[in-house]
């Protein structure tokens, strides 16, 4: 089969189309005739080897975390889902023509391809974010990255909880994100942010002493997916805790039908077919986009 991969650590103009073994279902496992994956900053951070050391691949690297597709074939002792299911989930290696997918973490949908296959890591990864900043009604945070993929689906959520919502945002960029439920669009293009006494900052850009602590009330709170702080770096009783993507499959039910009921937006910067995938995902690794990117065959 053919598939979206790096042969090497190394700028992402390595990135091209080739012939890779197609994989097989093992136990508790789907094979997936995929319809559509979606970019990831994480896929340009392991094919550069920024994060070898945390996240270290084996090359050829086969790119993509978000799938949907058809169920072609079931593995051993597979059940809940059928030959022909048209199924959504974050998986491994998914921007190519097969992809394997755990069956417990995959959710029949019937939305359209390319929105089903914006929604899992950055949707999941968004209502990790939100659960664990533990928002109430009219608390006050700020969303740094408000306009990529885990950015649009956290203003949504944070605001559908009731919280006063701050987003950065390119000036150009401040009716899309008030249009999602922020109450005030942050310039971020123009120096400090212009905000303070926040109660949380969800933080989805900077990493370590970049976080902009400095907006927070004393004693208030930054999450990220991010990392890269120990206990010297904030100050005035600031506590920064880490939330990465749970892959719940409940939560990505959840989310699927929230889409479907119009609840919740799905924001796609742009689409490219698996032919020129290689050159939408050099574009995507080097520039700002709004939203997800979306690859379909």
């Amino acid at each position: 089969m053919r598939a979206l991969v790096s042969h090497s650590y190394g700028p992402v103009d390595q990135i091209e189309v080739a012939e890779v073994p197609t994989p097989f279902a093992g136990p508790g496992q789907v094979l997936v005739r995929v319809q559509a994956a979606s970019l990831n900053p994480l896929d340009g951070k392991l094919v550069t080897g920024a994060m070898r050391e945390m996240m270290p691949v084996e090359h050829p690297f086969t790119l993509g975390f978000d799938v949907t597709g058809t169920v072609e074939a079931l593995g051993e002792g597979t059940s809940g889902l059928a030959v022909g299911d048209t199924v959504v989930a974050a998986a491994n290696g998914t921007i190519a023509e097969y992809a394997v997918v755990d069956a417990a973490s995959a959710v029949v949908h019937g939305l359209d391809a390319v929105r089903a296959a914006a929604l899992p890591v950055a949707g999941l990864t968004a209502a990790q974010l939100v659960e664990t900043a533990d928002l109430k009604s009219g608390d006050r945070v700020l969303v740094v990255g408000a306009t990529g993929g885990v950015g649009a689906y956290a203003v949504q959520l944070a605001a559908q909880l009731g919280a006063e919502v701050w987003a950065t945002a390119r000036p150009e960029e401040s009716e899309f994100v008030l249009g999602l439920g922020a109450r005030h669009a942050v310039d971020y293009t123009s120096g400090a942010l212009a905000v303070e006494g926040l109660d949380v900052v969800i933080d989805l850009v900077n990493f370590g002493a970049g976080i902009p602590s400095a907006v927070l009330r004393d004693g208030g709170r930054v999450v990220s997916p991010l990392g890269g702080w120990d206990e010297t770096t904030f100050d005035r009783g600031v506590t920064a805790e880490y939330a990465g993507n749970s892959g719940s499959a409940e939560v990505l039910r959840e989310l699927v039908d929230a889409v479907e009921a119009g609840k919740l937006a799905v924001t796609v910067g742009g689409t490219a077919p698996f032919d020129e995938s290689a050159r939408a995902a050099k574009d995507f690794f080097t520039s700002h986009k709004r939203g997800k990117v979306v690859i379909t065959f």
